[in-house]
């Protein structure tokens, strides 16, 4: 799906120089760090998630055995 985002001069000088550290054009780093980001929301929901089940009271709490070897 084609997107036209505008950058500030300053801010395309950036993506060009991380870009080209990385080898990859301005965007495939733009696709990849889109990517990361939203993977990263995800992930970030599921651990509200979980935190709210946990202060909701929605957990079976385990006891931790320790056993010598």
């Amino acid at each position: 799906m084609p997107i036209t985002i505008d950058y500030t001069p300053e801010e395309a000088s950036l993506l060009q120089k991380h870009a080209m550290a990385q080898n990859v054009s301005v965007e495939d780093f733009i696709h990849t760090l889109s990517v990361k980001a939203l993977q990263n929301a995800e992930y970030l929901n599921k651990l509200d998630r979980a935190f709210q089940q946990i202060e909701d009271g929605k957990c079976t709490p385990h006891e931790l055995i320790e056993v010598d070897g």
